[in-house]
């Protein structure tokens, strides 16, 4: 059964996604999965209070996320825009959004391209592991932390640009 596409809205809120716990901080489930068991499930939407980040996508597969805050970390595949995989050819993180968190693009199969912000101080762990289509990233100066393979499995990289030295 795939899950519905549906992300609900709360006022001061940003939807996670879902969990079968109703306390739970970290999704099970993202908009658009899949669920396999043969058994009734109750599921519960996760929120974050504090920072936000929310995304959009139009129609040339170009994926913004915009917000406040720090990106969560996410179990691999269970990040909000997971659906989204096999369609991004580029990420455009806004500025205010201040880390890309774990497993966030990790497997995003047709990503080309990422631009982040001066914002951004850290990438997560496997944060765009194995995006082997991926062939350039603008980093500004200001990222203080790359976290482990971060960048792994990205065979087609070749630009990197650091946003603010020169040549």
């Amino acid at each position: 059964i795939a899950l519905l596409d549906y992300i609900p809205e709360e006022a001061n809120k940003f939807f996670l996604g879902w969990s079968t716990d109703s306390g739970a901080e970290n999704p099970q489930y993202g908009p658009g999965d899949l669920y396999t068991n043969n058994a009734d499930l109750t599921l519960y939407p996760v929120w974050t209070t504090n920072d936000y980040i929310k995304y959009s996508i139009d129609g040339n597969g170009v994926l913004t996320i915009e917000g406040n805050g720090i990106m969560p970390s996410y179990p691999t595949g269970k990040a909000p825009w997971n659906h989204l995989s096999s369609q991004v050819k580029e990420i455009v993180i806004a500025n205010g959004v201040r880390s890309v968190g774990a497993n966030a693009f990790a497997g995003f199969t047709a990503l080309e391209k990422v631009s982040l912000p001066y914002s951004v101080t850290s990438i997560g762990s496997k944060a765009f592991y194995n995006c082997k289509s991926l062939k350039s990233i603008n980093f500004p100066t200001s990222i203080q932390k790359y976290g482990d393979r971060a960048f792994a499995n990205c065979t087609a990289l070749n630009s990197v640009t650091i946003e603010g030295l020169m040549n």
